[in-house]
């Protein structure tokens, strides 16, 4: 909370989990929930993919988009999608806000 987030991906590919996904073209898409069935989106970090050819994905918020989370548990997935309509997850869980002393 109060600081910024940076989260690089790389995401492998699925069918042989040894070479890197090629997702030139390729979107994303992240959401933070205070429960997975939450119809309100907490944050919503802008996913870009910075290298496509090597399945590169990187998600950022800024200090003053974590300083106005006030959930304390959240629960989040990161996904990638083709041109064609294909849809990976390619990370889920659960985030514990450790929220900020310093302002």
């Amino acid at each position: 909370q109060g600081e910024t987030w940076d989260l690089v991906l790389t995401v492998m590919d699925p069918d042989d989990q040894v070479n890197p996904l090629d997702l030139s073209s390729w979107s994303a898409r992240c959401q933070f929930r205070q429960t997975i069935a939450s119809s309100t989106v907490i944050a919503s970090p802008t996913p870009v993919v910075t290298d496509g050819p090597n399945g590169v994905v990187s998600l950022s918020l800024t200090a003053t988009q974590t300083a106005a989370i006030t959930a304390t548990t959240m629960y989040y997935d990161v996904e990638v999608e083709s041109p064609a309509g294909r849809v990976i997850r390619i990370l889920k869980g659960v985030i514990t806000l450790d929220t900020e002393v310093t302002r």
